[in-house]
């Protein structure tokens, strides 16, 4: 007989059973719960970038570099140990001021020595710009040097162009013309306006002390150059002012810039207007044998001349 078949051995048995019940009770009042194993390390993700996707920082831009060019006014070479300069003189352009300009040149650079007419690129830098070379004739870069002023030329620094006076015109000081205000802004009267004429000092002076009404014999036989800030197409820009029956309009182009010719239009004989990208200017000069005779020197064929001889500097 086993000894679990005996009384003694069948209480036991009771016993154990009844304390299992019991630790099942107790764990279902409190809600333990069975701890789960810890994951192993091969369960772990572990995130990666793909080598087509791998993060670079982008190169530093390049510097913008310009160019001035002007006269050599001074050049001192660099050396192994100490750093150069040049100087140059810029002419006023529609690009940039005219006025001397220097550029310091770095310690042992190689360059060739610069003469005459010089074209210097650099990097613009506070508070010096940086010198980076020279710019050979032909060059990606290079402008031609101006042509210079013949003898008999005008110049005009401030509007940038030039025309040729036949002797014995010359600009005038006295009829000179500066406005402003409202009806310069409409258009109504030119900003500023030069008045070429074939008289002299003494007898324009003499002509001013006279009243005159609407034609006076001081601006008689005169070229004119007037600028004007509504800027419109040339055709347009005429066309709000007042024509006359009879005019023949011509279409022209000076120096890239659209232009036409107006013949026996309003308020002047001859009168050629451009579009100067900016504002426009009106070309055109006055005769009239009704007010007086043509000044000595004076004549249509020289008025003409001028007209034709108009031509921007850039």
């Amino acid at each position: 007989m086993s000894s679990v078949d005996t009384p003694r051995g069948r209480a036991a048995l009771a016993g154990i059973a009844a304390l299992i019940a019991v630790v099942a009770i107790a764990i279902a009042s409190t809600g333990a719960r069975v701890p789960q194993p810890s994951p192993t390390p091969s369960a772990v993700a572990v995130a990666t970038v793909p080598p087509s996707q791998s993060i670079s920082k982008a190169p530093p831009p390049t510097p913008t570099s310009n160019v001035n060019c002007g006269s050599l006014i001074s050049y001192t070479a660099p050396s192994a140990t100490g750093g150069g300069s040049v100087t140059i003189d810029r002419p006023a352009s529609r690009r940039q001021q005219g006025g001397q300009a220097t550029y310091g040149i770095p310690v042992g650079a190689q360059i060739v020595t610069p003469s005459g007419w010089t074209c210097v690129r650099f990097i613009p830098a506070v508070p010096a710009a940086q010198f980076v070379s020279f710019v050979a004739t032909g060059a990606d870069g290079y402008l031609a040097q101006p042509s210079p002023t013949p003898r008999g030329e005008y110049a005009n620094s401030a509007l940038l162009y030039y025309l040729t006076l036949p002797e014995p015109y010359r600009v005038s000081s006295l009829l000179r013309i500066s406005n402003s205000g409202a009806s310069v802004a409409a258009g109504d009267l030119p900003a500023t306006a030069e008045v070429f004429t074939a008289r002299t000092v003494a007898d324009e002076g003499a002509l001013a002390a006279q009243r005159c009404e609407t034609a006076c014999a001081i601006g008689n036989y005169v070229a004119v150059v007037e600028m004007f800030t509504d800027r419109q197409a040339p055709r347009d820009w005429y066309a709000k002012r007042v024509g006359a029956a009879g005019e023949t309009i011509q279409d022209l182009t000076i120096d890239g810039r659209a232009a036409i010719r107006v013949t026996g239009g309003g308020t002047y004989p001859v009168q050629i207007i451009i579009d100067d990208h900016t504002w426009m200017l009106r070309v055109a000069y006055t005769l009239s044998p009704d007010i007086g005779p043509a000044p000595p020197g004076a004549s249509k064929e020289k008025l003409e001349q001028i007209l034709a001889s108009f031509h921007f500097t850039q």
